[in-house]
């Protein structure tokens, strides 16, 4: 009954967020006051990533970068609860498509794609590209489920609004090898820790744990890749980014994706304000020996 509840007031609250952006926006700094009042272990957490990824900053500038990449999370996560209820036509002019972009979704080519997606604020908005495809495309995407079952079950459905197909990640591997066998598009959040399951690559000069995924599906079945991301401008609006990859099959994609992103959290700020500093990115769970992804046996 109390999740029922729950499940309402997502519904109202998403309507009147959609309907009062201001308001919205409000609520996101409020949330991140209480937020760093009441959970000062996360704010270290955000603030030591910092640290390793820019030693020669200074301590004020830390601060300020981890804050605003913990606004910017709740301003994702409103805007996941808003979606539903924002229009089309008021989507299609707050999350502006980029000339690669457009060219890849208006293209009615069946081929196998992979979209490597990266932790950013707005990347929610990338659940209604689906409305776009002008043939029988399907865009499938791989998450991690909630402990709630009635919540993630709701939380599911406001991503598969527009299309989207969710991949339970315990199910991922064989899920993911029949996308590719359908010629359909695969999205994968690459940037998340990836625990035991991972392989040991480098990141800011720092080992960490990456899903080597993308790599195998990419050296058994080639597919098309490409970084899609969404980059900020201001509050609920962005520019929807396709990059391409051109690489041989045997390419080391795991190594170059950590780069890739390494790079734009170095270079772009808008980018870096938007990443999930607030991910445990670091933490190691259990690897012993350190090993290169490329030494993965991607045979069978």
């Amino acid at each position: 009954m109390i999740i029922v509840d729950v499940i309402l007031l997502l519904k109202f609250l998403g309507w009147i967020l959609a309907s009062t952006p201001r308001l919205a926006l409000l609520i996101c700094w409020i949330l991140t006051l209480v937020f760093i009042l009441l959970f000062p272990v996360k704010i270290r957490i955000a603030t030591n990533n910092l640290k390793r990824a820019f030693p020669e900053r200074s301590s004020r500038w830390i601060l300020c970068t981890a804050v605003t990449s913990i606004s910017r999370t709740f301003e994702g996560a409103l805007l996941m609860i808003a979606l539903p209820s924002i229009s089309s036509a008021k989507l299609s002019l707050s999350f502006s498509l980029s000339e690669q972009a457009s060219k890849f979704l208006s293209d009615k080519k069946m081929h196998p794609v992979i979209w490597l997606v990266p932790h950013f604020s707005h990347t929610e908005v990338l659940t209604t590209l689906p409305v776009y495809f002008r043939n029988d495309r399907l865009l499938h995407a791989i998450y991690r489920p909630l402990k709630n079952f009635k919540l993630d079950i709701y939380l599911k459905s406001l991503r598969e609004k527009n299309g989207l197909i969710g991949i339970n990640r315990k199910s991922s591997l064989f899920r993911s090898i029949d996308v590719m066998k359908s010629k359909q598009i695969l999205a994968i959040l690459f940037d998340q820790n990836a625990g035991k399951v991972g392989c040991i690559t480098d990141f800011f000069g720092f080992p960490c744990s990456s899903t080597t995924l993308p790599e195998i599906l990419h050296t058994k079945y080639n597919p098309e890749l490409y970084f899609v991301y969404p980059r900020r401008i201001t509050f609920w609006k962005s520019e929807i980014i396709f990059e391409p990859i051109k690489c041989e099959r045997n390419f080391n994609l795991t190594r170059f994706s950590n780069n890739w992103l390494e790079h734009k959290l170095k270079t772009d700020k808008s980018l870096r304000d938007s990443w999930l500093w607030l991910h445990d990115r670091w933490k190691i769970r259990g690897q012993i020996s350190l090993y290169k992804s490329h030494d993965i046996d991607h045979s069978g």
